[in-house]
């Protein structure tokens, strides 16, 4: 058999890395939903993923619901000057970037460049306090203030994998093993159409006798 060059490895791995490519993420579309499923019904978070054999590959982490919050800033900084003013900062508008005024006086100059906003460590603990329709509570008073939209968005399926330490081994010998139906299928069309046609004493010693029986007008 010709040695194999090192620029045919490459373009070889390349194909079958194409094909088993576009295996997995065909696999990981259909995983996930499957694990939608199971993160909105059941509240599955995580797996342990076991191969045929019993032996873990690793584990397996589901992408819960996202949060998303949109701010009402002048309510927020309104509710936080009352209930927690030190966690009020001041900072220069992005409009103010370019202007030319001193910084010094920039507060007595341009007011308008001015704007109040609360610190991030802060706006990150009440995130964690905000109720699903976006309220928090006014501790000076009582009053449940709208500060906020918020929006969940359902687990999509989506998810990590994360090999165990024995992954490779456990997967390969449940390969040889013969224990993975279906995967890496997208391999075999191409191994078996570059397998060469097997080689028989018929064939070498050419067609049969009477494949070769002279026709009339044939005799030379």
């Amino acid at each position: 058999m010709p040695e194999l060059t090192p620029a045919a490895k490459v373009a070889a791995l390349r194909v079958l890395s194409d094909r088993v490519g576009a295996e997995y993420t065909a696999a990981r579309r259909e995983a996930e939903q499957a694990f939608k499923e199971m993160r909105t019904t059941l509240g599955v978070k995580s797996l342990d993923v076991l191969m045929p054999s019993g032996e873990s590959a690793g584990s397996l982490s589901i992408t819960g619901p996202k949060r998303t919050i949109t701010w009402d800033e002048p309510a927020l900084v309104d509710l936080v000057e009352r209930v927690a003013p030190t966690e009020l900062v001041e900072e220069i508008a992005p409009a103010a970037l370019t202007d030319r005024d001193l910084l010094a006086v920039l507060k007595e100059t341009r007011p308008d460049l001015i704007r109040r906003t609360v610190q991030p460590a802060h706006r990150k603990n009440l995130a964690e306090l905000l109720s699903a329709d976006g309220t928090l509570t006014d501790s000076t008073t009582g009053e449940i203030v709208k500060v906020a939209d918020v929006k969940i968005t359902p687990p999509t399926g989506s998810f990590t994998f994360a090999p165990g330490d024995r992954a490779e081994e456990a997967v390969l010998e449940a390969w040889h093993a013969g224990e993975l139906a279906g995967v890496g299928s997208s391999l075999v069309p191409a191994l078996e159409h570059d397998q060469p046609e097997p080689v028989t004493a018929a064939s070498e010693a050419g067609p049969p006798p009477s494949d070769i029986t002279p026709q009339k007008g044939d005799v030379s």
